[in-house]
């Protein structure tokens, strides 16, 4: 709530800010034709696309900055 509390004054003008309560569904289970994986199926994607780099990002610099959240198995600047 204090995000709300501290939003209520955009670029100088005011609005009116308010939690969202969520989408109201007719649907009681709402199906997919996708099917559901894990992170560990082979058809889960872990690609991440960093665009807009500085000309002088080297990939040593970004597997440093993201080597935190997950082996990197490949870094490739184009």
């Amino acid at each position: 709530m204090k995000a709300i509390d501290a939003c209520k004054v955009f670029f100088g003008s005011h609005i009116k800010v308010a939690a969202h309560r969520g989408f109201e569904s007719e649907a009681v289970d709402e199906e997919t034709d996708e099917p559901e994986y894990d992170e560990y199926h082979p058809k889960a994607t872990r690609t991440l696309f960093c665009g807009n780099l500085e000309s002088h990002t080297s990939g040593s610099l970004l597997r440093d900055t993201f080597r935190r959240f997950g082996e990197i198995v490949v870094s490739r600047i184009e």
